[in-house]
């Protein structure tokens, strides 16, 4: 995970991507879309199949959740990623198996 620094960084390359864009735009993806994700050794995703190609992705944070006291409970973990001219919010869900996309920042 990054610090204060790394927020400040991410949030700065959300607006300059936005002002790039003349607008910020989040798309919410219901149901998420099944994601096809190369891992590095640790396990974090080094590129990602996005719009019909296949992209080299920086991890700019991660974090967890973990929910079973649902009717239908989850673990996942959440990784933020930038790629070329793009912010996306997917997961690993740890109960089924899989990486998805759940939002991507235009």
């Amino acid at each position: 995970m990054r610090g204060r620094s790394g927020a400040r960084a991410w949030s700065a390359r959300i607006r300059r991507l936005a002002s790039d864009a003349g607008r910020g735009v989040t798309r919410v993806m219901r149901p998420a879309a099944a994601l096809r994700v190369r891992e590095d050794r640790t396990g974090l995703p080094e590129s990602i199949e996005l719009f019909g190609r296949v992209s080299a992705v920086e991890v700019l944070e991660r974090w967890r959740i973990s929910e079973r006291w649902w009717p239908d409970p989850i673990d996942r973990e959440y990784v933020r990623v930038s790629g070329p001219g793009w912010l996306a919010l997917i997961f690993r869900d740890l109960l089924r198996g899989g990486w998805f996309l759940e939002r991507i920042y235009d």
